[in-house]
């Protein structure tokens, strides 16, 4: 029960990494493509 919940706990923060990084990402892109206009 308790490594499920811990694999579960890691899956999600590997999740959020991942979304904060393309987040990221995308910001700069935006920010780039508002420079271009």
């Amino acid at each position: 029960m308790e490594a499920r919940r811990r694999l579960g706990y890691d899956g999600n923060r590997v999740i959020h990494e991942y979304a904060n990084k393309n987040l990221y990402r995308w910001r700069i892109n935006a920010r780039s493509l508002s420079y271009c206009l």
